[in-house]
């Protein structure tokens, strides 16, 4: 597995910051956010010094055991309270922008101190963790999470205090690499007792999952001291303690990330690929009308055929009937572009079979999801389905394609309707005429024939009845072409409908879900930040 530099997981945290942004606990993301400035800050002032705080409880005998080991008697002492009310740092070269970052006022440079004149180290002897003085407890805990090495000093009184493992090391367990715990004041201990509280103190401390130092010492009697001195000193040669820090931070960040996932019922794992779309798109079709309106155009093609087609004598009734799809204000582009809305209003049943059909198919596709950021992908989903749906409308009465596309043999058979309705008026005629000559006596020539019948009547007779055959004839052609046209403006609107959701629904789904995806490699790549 290669090892992720400092540089690319604090980009990795500020992508991972954004992208949970409201979609994971508050305090996850202030923490991220928090930290992404703290390594800005550090990076900013200086790298190469090693930040070393003395953290205790009241009466632990921190502030002893960081004048033991600084050489010096800096830090103020008392036995029954607390004292040090404000930090105190020693360092050894100069390192003011760093101090000034840290926030610490009170220094002091060791040019006397041998080992720790023109040094990158700075030690710094914080307030008790425990303080009644809530100011103090918050500087403490500021600089805590600062230090580069952190030297928690506890006594064989209350080394098992739940303030110290609880509150401050439940936090600082991937950070524990850069710990060292102290038993200090173990002068006070008789002999045979002082390893039992050492075994005990390592194994709460291995039940807890820290990787860090334990180290036995007495301020009084300088018991340890010098090593607890060399180890701080081989630590900052290194010159390699804050960055290790920071990077243990980003770890620790992931392990946040993690566990905010998995709080809301989610997992750490990059989504699958959304489901088809296709059995939710044909559901949002006929919810939305898409039946009706294929429907209205098959019967249309039948309602205009007839008109077209139809027997002369009786087509006409046809006509004063109205037209399907004019009934729904859908017209085609073969009529007026400035038609009204059409009826096909969404209704709140139409609206709620949407967001149901969407809910659904918005939730099997954000399996693994945590709770909030799910339930905000289908909110958005759903308001986005019932504005497209409510947008399908304008998608109807705007249609660039005829709902009915009248064929060539419309022309024909009207044309030869035409035909026989005139060979048939002109028969009819013809025979009127022969039977008004005969009310007045005018004898007109003898009408010629073909066979055994008049022409006239074979006009008419042939007229009529050929005519009203084509009629019938017509009316199969228009059924089955009306059956054609139904299924064809069914397949167009389940198109159009299918690609309007695509748009309102599947690609923010699919680009929300790819968001998600980065944020787990974000988050894997915080896990995996190291410094060699």
């Amino acid at each position: 597995m290669r090892a992720v530099t400092l540089v690319e997981g604090g980009v990795a945290l500020e992508n991972a910051t954004a992208l949970s942004q409201g979609k994971l606990a508050a305090s996850v993301t202030e923490h991220a956010r928090a930290l992404s400035q703290k390594i800005a800050g550090r990076r900013g002032v200086d790298m190469e010094s090693t930040v070393v705080v003395f953290a205790g409880a009241t009466g632990s005998g921190k502030s002893s055991l960081f004048n033991a080991v600084i050489g010096r008697n800096l830090a103020r002492v008392a036995v029954t309270r607390p004292t040090t009310s404000e930090p105190l740092a020693v360092y050894g070269s100069d390192c003011w922008a760093l101090l000034d970052w840290l926030g610490v006022r009170t220094r002091h440079q060791a040019s006397d101190v041998p080992w720790l004149a023109g040094s990158d180290l700075v030690l710094v002897d914080l307030p008790d963790i425990d303080s009644t003085e809530v100011q103090n407890r918050v500087v403490a805990e500021r600089l805590i999470s600062q230090a580069d090495v952190v030297v928690w000093v506890v006594d064989p009184q209350k080394y098992a205090d739940g303030v110290l493992h609880l509150e401050f090391l439940s936090g600082l367990r991937e950070q524990s690499g850069g710990m060292t715990v102290v038993l200090n004041q173990v002068d006070r201990l008789r002999a045979e007792d002082a390893p039992r509280v050492e075994g005990h103190l390592r194994q709460i401390l291995e039940e807890r999952g820290f990787r860090g130092q334990v180290r036995v010492t007495s301020a009084m009697e300088g018991r340890g001291v010098a090593e607890l001195r060399d180890e701080i000193v081989a630590v900052a040669a290194t010159k390699r303690a804050s960055a290790q820090r920071l990077a243990a931070d980003l770890r620790s960040q992931a392990t946040l990330f993690t566990r905010a996932v998995e709080d809301e019922g989610g997992a750490l794992v990059a989504p699958a690929s959304l489901p088809g779309f296709d059995g939710v798109s044909g559901s949002l079709s006929r919810a939305l009308g898409a039946d009706t309106v294929a429907r209205a155009a098959g019967q249309a093609y039948v309602h205009r055929g007839v008109k077209s087609v139809g027997w002369v004598w009786t087509r006409w009734i046809r006509s004063r009937r109205p037209d399907p799809l004019k009934r729904l204000h859908l017209q085609g582009s073969g009529e007026s572009q400035f038609a009204a809305a059409s009826s096909l209003v969404l209704s709140d049943t139409q609206q709620a079979t949407t967001r149901v059909a969407v809910r659904r198919y918005t939730r099997a596709g954000t399996t693994g999801l945590p709770t909030a950021w799910r339930n905000q992908l289908v909110a958005e989903a759903e308001g986005g389905a019932v504005n497209a749906a409510r947008a399908m409308d304008g998608v109807l009465v705007k249609s660039q394609d005829d709902y009915v596309r009248p064929p060539l043999w419309w022309r024909a058979a009207a044309g030869l309707q035409v035909l026989l309705a005139a060979a048939a008026g002109v028969g009819l005629v013809w025979l009127a005429a022969y039977w008004v000559a005969g009310l007045v006596k005018i004898v007109l020539p003898e009408p010629p024939y073909w066979g055994p019948i008049a022409v006239p009547t074979t006009l008419l007779a042939g007229g009529l009845l050929f005519g009203w055959l084509l009629g019938v004839l017509g009316r199969l052609l228009l059924r089955s072409g009306g059956r054609r046209t139904r299924r064809r403006v069914q397949a167009d609107l389940n198109a159009q409908v299918a690609a309007v959701m695509g748009t309102a629904v599947v690609r923010p789904l699919q680009e929300a879900l790819d968001e998600y995806g980065r944020f787990v490699a974000d988050v894997e790549t915080l896990a995996k930040v190291r410094v060699r």
